[in-house]
């Protein structure tokens, strides 16, 4: 005998069938253990009847998580005894995240400007040209020049030291002839420049001085120094002028070695001149720490043997970095113009026929003091001694008319 469902078992039934046709969509509202939440406040102050344990599980879904609040809140004796308005930090921070690794430090440029006289200008191209100041960095593509009676001194990261005088243009280039990794090109375009490199067996550097197609490398493998002086002439001759060391300069495939003391001139699509021996080194005879006034300045020197003329220079620095006045003299004797108050160091080389300098004498120092102002215009100056005499004039003037008239006035009676 088959019995009738109920009621019940029929509403049971439909319900299986609608639940098996339209399932219902199943969503995930616990997070997985130990998920944080982006809401999560700094702070929570406690209401009634809560606990560390439902904190966990209200911020961080995890009631297990709340030994982290309680050690975030040390003054809690009771981990289960809470105060209602009780103030308590929630906030628990995530894992350990690795320290950002801090950027490299840049690397130190090649070349520092650390002196400079008067007008001076820098660029890098395709950059125009602009006022160069002392501390600015200098990498490969920058030119310096120099005005007149300017003058700039570069200090490289090897060690070298660059001092171009007035009129001249350098450019930092890189090398064309490469031995060490450490070391640049300097290329002369216009003027002068003196180089001082010094250099040790463990670290050696390379500096190679480029005028138009004669290269010049001064000698530093042996861990001495080297002071030599290239210039630009303006036929485009090269001078290279070796004053302590040794250099080897090479052009039109010929290399020559100038040891200390020599040097050579490169005609342009020539080869090197042989090596040809400097004018000795001239001697100051201006007392030393010579004072003298404005206008009154005279500097003095010795006859050098050769020389067809002297190279004098003033400068704010016995090395001649920081120049004031620079001249090309015949005479052994010379009156810089317009030398303010202030001390000063100079200098002279002998210059032989072919335009090559001798090496620098020993820097002197001279003094020029400030100009007395003149006496204040008193009475007895010559204005004074002229506004007596009108005065004179102007009084004896009145009595004789006076007189004039009471003669008159007597001669009508």
């Amino acid at each position: 005998m088959i019995t009738k469902p109920s009621n019940f078992a029929r509403l049971g039934m439909i319900g299986a069938f609608f639940w098996l046709v339209f399932p219902m969509p199943v969503h995930a509202t616990t997070p997985e253990p130990g998920a944080e939440t982006p809401e999560v406040p700094e702070w929570h102050v406690v209401a009634s009847a809560e606990s560390l344990w439902t904190l966990a599980e209200r911020y961080f879904h995890d009631p297990n998580r709340w030994i982290e609040i309680w050690k975030l809140n040390p003054e809690i004796a009771d981990p289960d005894l809470l105060r209602s308005g009780q103030r308590i930090r929630v906030r628990v921070a995530g894992p350990a995240q690795p320290e950002p690794e801090s950027p490299p430090e840049p690397e130190p440029p090649l070349a520092v400007v650390a002196r400079l006289a008067e007008r001076v200008e820098e660029q890098l191209p395709p950059d125009p040209w602009q006022a160069s100041g002392i501390g600015n960095p200098l990498e490969l593509g920058h030119a310096v020049r120099t005005f007149e009676q300017s003058s700039a001194e570069l200090t490289f990261l090897d060690g070298a030291n660059l001092r171009i005088t007035e009129e001249s243009l350098v450019f930092l280039r890189d090398r064309k002839v490469r031995r060490f990794e450490r070391g640049g090109a300097i290329e002369i375009v216009d003027g002068q420049a003196d180089v001082e490199t010094l250099s040790t067996p463990a670290s050696p550097l390379d500096i190679e001085l480029q005028l138009g197609e004669a290269l010049a490398r001064p000698d530093t493998e042996s861990g001495t120094s080297s002071y030599v002086r290239a210039r630009r002439t303006e036929d485009g001759s090269a001078q290279l002028m070796a004053f302590a060391g040794s250099m080897r300069v090479e052009a039109a495939g010929t290399e020559v070695v100038l040891v200390s003391g020599t040097g050579t001139v490169v005609t342009p699509e020539a080869a090197p001149t042989p090596p040809e021996i400097l004018p000795p080194r001239a001697e100051v005879t201006t007392p030393e720490d010579a004072s003298f006034t404005p206008g009154e300045v005279e500097l003095s020197w010795n006859g050098v043997d050769g020389a067809v003329a002297y190279l004098v220079e003033v400068c704010r620095d016995p090395g001649c970095g920081s120049l004031v006045r620079r001249a090309t003299v015949s005479e052994t004797r010379w009156t810089p113009p317009t030398l303010g108050p202030g001390s000063y160091s100079w200098r002279v080389n002998a210059v032989a026929a072919s335009g090559l300098d001798g090496p620098p004498s020993a820097p002197a120092t001279i003094t020029v003091a400030a100009a007395e102002p003149p006496p204040p215009a008193g009475i007895f100056s010559s204005f004074g001694w002229i506004a007596i005499l009108v005065g004179v004039l102007v009084v004896v003037a009145a009595v004789l008319i006076w007189v004039l008239r009471r003669r008159r006035t007597g001669d009508s009676a």
